[in-house]
């Protein structure tokens, strides 16, 4: 994979190095990842027994300049049962559940709830499972569909605009309050329509014609 740089010219993206001195881990994870990219791409031109060319030659320098330190880094930040370094699917070393109640723990947010209740309904009218999500529903009932899907959209949106504020103090105190009113808000709408939505999807869901 290439990008534009400032002068006009592209690059490969695994020519972003890994800096000086020590960083965070999320920030070690993006390098991991580029190791795990190159990797898997010169392995496969070596399976099917074909040469890295031009494009791929700075995958290759990658490689040989920094996979030793990169997979130092994986031992410090996500070593496995027996200390061997692994690439992690997440920077936390942990599931999306595992994270999401953590932050609800510390964050006082519901994001666990959204994501338990909302998220694999939502995934039905995405990916994934065919017509799961709109097999048997009328055209009337699918713009009902899209307008909820824009809604748990923007609760999902309000949610994390709050812990943005909060962490960087953008809001005083009463506009906080009232961020924190226009989500009850947006809840409740979207409680009502999901109820209404619930039970058309499920008792769709037999439905074979």
């Amino acid at each position: 994979m290439q990008i534009a740089v400032g002068d006009g010219s592209r690059r490969s993206a695994c020519e972003t190095r890994p800096s000086e001195g020590r960083r965070s881990p999320d920030r070690d994870l993006e390098i991991s990842a580029k190791l795990k990219y190159a990797k898997a791409t010169l392995t496969y031109l070596d399976r099917i027994g074909e040469n890295p060319g031009r494009a791929e030659l700075p995958l290759v320098e990658f490689v040989s300049r920094w996979e030793e330190r990169i997979e130092r880094k994986r031992e410090e930040f996500w070593p496995n049962k027996e200390g061997h370094g692994q690439h992690p699917m997440r920077w936390t070393g942990r599931g999306l559940p595992e994270d999401l109640q953590q932050v609800d723990r510390l964050e006082g947010t519901d994001l666990e709830r959204f994501y338990e209740t909302e998220v694999r309904r939502m995934n039905w009218q995405v990916h994934g499972s065919g017509l799961t999500g709109i097999r048997g529903l009328d055209f009337p009932t699918l713009g009902v569909v899209f307008s909820l899907a824009h809604k748990m959209s923007g609760q999902l949106a309000l949610q994390v605009i709050r812990l943005f504020v909060e962490e960087t103090d953008l809001l005083s105190p009463p506009e906080l309050a009232a961020l924190g009113e226009a989500e009850r808000r947006w809840q409740t709408t979207v409680l009502e329509g999901l109820t209404a939505l619930e039970q058309l999807a499920m008792s769709s869901s037999f439905d074979t014609t």
